[in-house]
């Protein structure tokens, strides 16, 4: 028989194993790539024109700028005939 003494350290050896790297909560597996950052070159006024916009339409630069060129790009793409993975 197993003394409970060598059990617990056991326990503590296989949970030591199994337990995250880095402190914090473990990381999600799958987080939709969203971690990308775009960089963008645009005039003053280009970019005057963005804030204006987001500002008086109550959107983001994200959904200003991505979700139509998104769009587009997949039309341009079905258009070549590529097919999208979904």
């Amino acid at each position: 028989m197993t003394k409970p003494e060598t059990k617990v350290k056991k326990i503590l050896e296989l949970s030591k194993a199994l337990a995250p790297k880095r402190g914090g909560r473990p990381r999600k597996p799958n987080a939709k790539n969203k971690g990308e950052i775009i960089k963008l070159r645009v005039s003053k006024q280009d970019k005057d024109i963005l804030s204006v916009a987001c500002y008086l339409l109550n959107i983001s630069y994200t959904t200003l700028l991505l979700d139509n060129g998104i769009e587009n790009a997949k039309a341009l793409l079905e258009a070549e005939g590529y097919e999208i993975p979904e």
